[in-house]
């Protein structure tokens, strides 16, 4: 995936979209359901200039899912897992995270998901915005 600029571009998109100002940047990946297979929600590769950005992912339980879901999200950058965050969740839930980062230059990025639970579908959410450091 690359990264796209200008106005007109779908808000729900994997990629990372610059504003006409090239300093601010978001990806929203929108709601995707999906079960026990880690999927992707975002997936772009930064431009020259690093990044401080602020991810944030979510997830819920989607109609007939039980109320105990376990899930995952995983942050890579350039094929290496930089980190994975784990739900561990009894009840009815929908959880939500924020971490920023310094996104280095030409960095490919990928956030994906996955129920550890069982194979009940849930509802994955991720969202970055950032702004260029130079």
């Amino acid at each position: 995936m690359t990264t796209t600029t200008g106005r007109g571009i779908g808000v729900t998109s994997p990629k990372l979209i610059f504003t006409d100002s090239g300093k601010n940047c978001y990806a929203y990946s929108g709601e995707l359901t999906f079960s026990n297979t880690e999927t992707t929600l975002l997936l772009f590769t930064t431009t020259d200039e690093p990044i401080h950005a602020q991810l944030s992912t979510a997830y819920s339980a989607t109609d007939g899912a039980s109320t105990s879901q376990d899930a995952f999200f995983r942050i890579y950058f350039s094929d290496v897992l930089l980190m994975t965050i784990t739900f561990n969740e009894s009840g009815l839930y929908q959880n939500t995270t924020h971490y920023d980062f310094i996104i280095p230059p030409n960095t490919t990025v990928k956030i994906t998901g996955k129920n550890t639970t069982d194979d009940s579908s849930l509802d994955f959410f991720a969202s970055i915005r950032g702004r260029t450091l130079q």
